[in-house]
């Protein structure tokens, strides 16, 4: 299990081997602070010494009355990540004027190269009118996620089911990346 912790190149990332036995599962709360003791944010990248493993994680929020929110997230094989030349395009996303009762999207990469890769990101209306473009820089092995992504874009009304496509810069690349709608 490797950690790529957020907005930094991980050219060597913390890591900790584990043993499972077949047909064996394994739970890990808070896995980043249980099993690295770091108080951070990132990926991780599960790679099987051995054998084949399946893997999701939820992430969540306590609510004040004790109950929480938040998703149910599957890993992805990296070798889903797009290539260079290719594009990714999440959907949908969502802005409401007031994120406090509405939605908001976060938008989130992991370069899974060993050398930096620029990101071309494109948001487009329901319509597939091109409202934003924007290119952004990952270090080695980094992980950046964008809160409130489609905030800027929505500042007097809503903004719903946006698309929103990525595309790795140059070669060599491999990109993975998320849109998530809290």
């Amino acid at each position: 299990l490797e950690l790529f912790e957020s907005d930094q190149a991980n050219p060597v990332p913390q890591s900790e081997t584990f043993t499972l036995d077949d047909l064996r599962c394994a739970r890990y709360t808070d896995v980043v602070r249980s099993v690295f003791g770091a108080r951070t944010t990132g990926a991780l990248r599960i790679v099987p010494v051995s054998g084949h493993v399946l893997a999701s994680s939820r992430t969540y929020t306590r609510r004040a009355d004790g109950g929480t929110f938040g998703q149910y997230i599957a890993a992805v094989p990296e070798s889903e990540a797009s290539s260079w030349n290719s594009y990714a395009r999440l959907t949908p996303g969502s802005q409401t004027s007031y994120p406090t009762e509405g939605f908001r999207t976060n938008l989130g990469f992991v370069n899974a190269e060993e050398s930096p890769a620029s990101v071309l990101i494109e948001v487009r209306g329901s319509d597939d009118r091109l409202l934003s473009e924007v290119e952004i820089e990952l270090r080695p092995y980094e992980h950046r996620q964008l809160n409130g992504f489609l905030e800027d874009l929505a500042p007097d009304g809503d903004l719903v089911n946006a698309s929103i496509v990525v595309q790795a810069g140059h070669h060599p690349s491999r990109l993975l990346s998320y849109a998530s709608v809290v």
